[in-house]
């Protein structure tokens, strides 16, 4: 099932659309559903438990792997501070 939706874009944007039309001699709309189809939101892979334990297990390698500059830089209290200001 498909739904129509109405978009604004900016005229840069727009343009760009535009002269990828005149060379392709594809239409604007078609080349913009195209480029939302291949590069907007995908549908959430189906990951079985055992997936999912795996792929945290190789994300959690990185946890802790960069340390700023800042040797305050994780003090809540300093933090709260700073977006209060």
């Amino acid at each position: 099932m498909s739904k129509t939706i109405t978009i604004e874009l900016a005229d840069e944007v727009y343009t760009a659309l535009e002269e990828m039309s005149h060379k392709t001699g594809r239409p604007v709309e078609l080349l913009a559903l195209e480029w939302l189809t291949k590069h907007g939101p995908q549908p959430a892979a189906d990951r079985s438990e055992s997936q999912r334990k795996e792929a945290r297990s190789r994300l959690l390698q990185f946890a802790g792997a960069h340390s700023g500059s800042d040797p305050h830089g994780s003090d809540n209290e300093r933090i709260d501070a700073d977006v209060a200001d």
